[in-house]
């Protein structure tokens, strides 16, 4: 934007940054993510929720890698598993603590049960 006034181009400039320029809009929905996760509300609880959904799949993928192949995936494991306590211990909230945990062990359980290999 700085650059218009500038160049010769003027608002065609951006005929050659046409990438930067979407990755650039894209941004914002983010911005607007992080910054409704981080007011612990009901709905952070929901946006985290949606992120344990991703954790869980991605759980019960690298279980059953693992249970195949023992050494392999025990560090994935547990970084996966470490991630979601962050995010059941990050709201201060006894009673959206408790929902969440709650939810994210359901959620661990079922969809390792569910998408799990042998």
């Amino acid at each position: 934007m700085v650059e218009v006034p500038f160049s010769p181009l003027h608002w065609h400039i951006f005929k050659y940054y046409p990438d930067w320029f979407i990755w650039t809009i894209l941004t914002f929905p983010g911005a607007m993510i992080a910054y409704l996760t981080n007011k612990k509300n009901w709905l952070s609880v929901f946006i985290f929720m949606l992120a344990v959904l991703f954790l869980s799949a991605e759980f019960a993928l690298h279980f059953s890698y693992f249970i195949n192949n023992i050494p392999y995936q025990f560090l994935s494991l547990v970084f996966i598993l470490f991630q979601m306590c962050l995010y059941v211990t990050s709201f201060k909230e006894k009673k959206k603590r408790n929902v969440f945990g709650i939810l994210s062990i359901i959620s661990i359980i079922s969809i390792t049960i569910l998408l799990f290999n042998y």
